[in-house]
């Protein structure tokens, strides 16, 4: 089994021989099927805006998308509707301009919520809404915005409850995948929300909506089929505005709907080597390994480990700015994320393996030799 890994991994991320990535919480290295797919597109585009041959490949590979991203949410289309933004935050934007607030709403953000809403909530209070809690009961249409995990479902659950059918719920996947995507037939809740950078590497997010209450959404609408289509052929992405949003037929850029389809095939490519709760235990025993290592043998360093994240925060008694280390570290090719209260991070992925702890725990030694 972990020669077919290494295989595997040497065949589609050759990059990581060269360096070794705990970073993941960021961003997934981009494999070589969507290195190949990337450049066979753009050595294909026709000059045409309109072409059909063209449009027609992008549709079948839009469709195809959103099919395999319901499944890996364990629904279909019948239940929800998959809707593709460029980032996490355009999505945040359309939900909260087209959400029914009205008179008496909450919007209600947890605190594990790592999404800044602070540009988006003016569409909320402009139509009268207000800054509730989980505590919150109204009889007006009232969205909770949490992050995906056992007990948030339990709180969601006592929030809806309180709503009499009124309180939604947006669960933001991303912290959680790839190892806990949300099963939608055991927890169907109205929104869904997941980076697919984190899984594949390519700045795209799904939304997945519950077609009840996509119905009671008010689309911003744009254009036609040609119109958006060549919207998509644009290879640098325009930021949404109100006149550009568009929630039916709206897409990213191609490059980025070609990408991330087979990069979420790579995922499932590999899912047949080895499936993804005995993936995730031998990352679980990874991270272990680390930690055991680090406690043997620095006096200077502290570590927290979270499985449900799959990361490691790591701190440096009286040391430097962890930025400065962080640069330390990628000189030594071990690729280190910092999180928002500034520790530096080691987030694991699909794609870890033992030399990469070793590598870290070698390039610590050297640093601090």
């Amino acid at each position: 089994m972990e020669e077919q890994i290494e295989e595997f991994i040497n065949i589609q991320y050759p990059q990581l021989s060269e360096a070794t990535f705990f970073d993941y919480q960021f961003t997934s290295p981009i494999s070589s099927q969507q290195i190949q797919r990337i450049k066979k597109l753009s050595q294909k585009l026709i000059a045409s805006p309109h072409s059909s041959e063209e449009q027609s490949d992008f549709d079948r590979t839009l469709a195809l998308l959103r099919t395999t991203i319901a499944e890996l949410f364990s629904t279909n289309l019948i239940n929800y509707t998959v809707i593709l933004f460029q980032t996490p935050e355009a999505a945040i934007d359309e939900i909260f301009e087209s959400f029914p607030w009205g008179n008496n709403s909450h919007y209600v953000v947890d605190d594990s919520f790592e999404l800044d809403i602070a540009n988006y909530i003016h569409y909320a209070e402009k139509a009268g809404a207000t800054s509730g809690n989980l505590n919150t009961t109204s009889k007006s249409k009232s969205l909770l915005l949490t992050t995906f995990s056992e007990k948030k479902i339990e709180e969601a659950s006592q929030f809806q409850k309180k709503g009499f059918g009124l309180h939604h719920v947006l669960f933001d996947a991303t912290q959680s995948a790839p190892f806990h995507i949300p099963n939608l037939t055991k927890n169907p809740f109205d929104f869904f929300l997941l980076s697919l950078k984190k899984i594949c590497g390519i700045e795209l997010c799904a939304m997945l909506i519950k077609l009840q209450a996509a119905e009671q959404l008010r689309p911003q609408f744009y254009g036609g089929g040609a119109v958006a289509f060549s919207c998509a052929r644009e290879y640098i992405h325009r930021n949404f505005k109100s006149h550009t949003k568009r929630l039916e037929n709206g897409t990213p850029p191609l490059v980025s709907i070609f990408a991330a389809y087979e990069g979420i095939n790579v995922i499932l490519k590999l899912n047949k080597i080895i499936e993804m709760s005995k993936n995730e235990e031998r990352v679980h025993s990874l991270m272990r390994k680390m930690e055991k290592l680090i406690t043997e043998n620095f006096t200077n360093i502290t570590c927290e480990v979270n499985e449900w994240k799959n990361e490691i925060i790591i701190e440096f008694v009286d040391c430097e700015n962890p930025k400065d280390l962080q640069i330390k570290y990628i000189e030594k090719k071990v690729i280190l994320g910092i999180n928002k209260n500034n520790k530096l991070r080691a987030s694991f992925g699909l794609m870890n393996r033992e030399k990469d702890v070793t590598n870290f725990i070698d390039a610590t030694k050297v640093i601090f030799s």
